[in-house]
């Protein structure tokens, strides 16, 4: 709410910049104080964003997870501001290919060293 109001206040100061401060607010329907209102958490995505470039840029491959982890910040903090930057992976990471499972697996047995076929 207050983000949008910042938003229209400055289109309205644009158009009419004899308005005072006063007068946008009750024009607005918000309180005053709400006109000077600053978000912290945009300049620490702008920090945020940077050291994530450099880690990406280190290892192309890593997601949200793995930045986090390198980072040491939270995993949703980190995924919020790659959503926000659309900064994503260059390259995906290869997948191993997954063993075939066949119809007879073998047992070792320890103590007499035979192997036992279990169907």
């Amino acid at each position: 709410m207050i983000y949008h109001a910042q938003k229209k206040s400055k289109q309205i100061m644009k158009n009419n910049s004899s308005i005072n401060k006063s007068a946008l607010a009750k024009k607005l329907d918000i309180s005053r104080s709400s006109l000077y209102y600053k978000s912290r958490t945009d300049q620490k995505d702008e920090i945020l964003k940077e050291q994530i470039i450099y880690v990406m840029s280190l290892h192309p491959a890593y997601g949200h997870r793995r930045v986090a982890i390198e980072l040491r910040v939270n995993k949703k903090r980190a995924l919020r501001v790659m959503k926000k930057f659309n900064l994503e992976p260059e390259k995906q990471r290869s997948k191993k290919p997954k063993k075939k499972k066949t119809s007879e697996t073998s047992r070792l047995n320890m103590k007499t060293g035979l192997i036992k076929y279990v169907p």
